[in-house]
């Protein structure tokens, strides 16, 4: 018997988050037979200034889906990482997230993978930080996963080591 993997997603719209009254959506999606695994390794620092997304160098991976129908695809993104001091003396923000074939479809569609890292603002200690994303309906054939980031300020964001891993059919 295979494992299979079942999803709670969570649907929540960022207006939704800005008031007292939240309503929550969620869906469980079956996720079986997530058989091949596809995984893209770096170990090399990079740092990006950029305000706007980029691509994370090392950080592409192609795949091909099984199957006869749409099924889900697992991404899941770790890196050590360090946001710097910004110019409003705050920690920024580092924002990832996952395209697939050039196009933002994940469940969620981004993640802040850190913020507030730098207390004493000594920029010495990266953490270690990780977040998956839910393709729920990737259709079979050839696809691409490229990881993005950027800050919410104009300070440096800092990675050392970092794994993006694709699960699918």
């Amino acid at each position: 018997m295979r494992p299979s993997l079942r999803v709670l997603v969570f649907s929540l719209s960022l207006a939704a988050m800005q008031t007292t009254a939240v309503a929550v959506k969620a869906a469980v999606v079956n996720c079986s037979r997530l058989a091949n695994i596809e995984v893209a390794v770096a170990l090399n620092a990079i740092t990006t200034f950029s305000q706007t997304f980029v691509n994370v160098p090392d950080m592409t991976l192609s795949f091909t889906q099984g199957g006869t129908s749409s099924g889900c695809v697992l991404v899941r993104y770790s890196a050590e990482v360090l946001s710097s001091p910004g110019t409003s003396g705050d920690n920024d923000q580092m924002i990832v997230r996952p395209l697939l074939d050039g196009s933002i479809q994940s469940v969620p569609p981004q993640s802040d993978l850190t913020s507030d890292d730098d207390e004493d603002h000594d920029r010495r200690f990266l953490r270690a930080h990780s977040f998956e994303f839910l393709f729920a309906s990737v259709s079979p054939g050839s696809h691409t996963i490229v990881m993005q980031w950027r800050g919410t300020q104009s300070s440096v964001m800092n990675k050392r080591s970092r794994v993006t891993t694709v699960l699918h059919r």
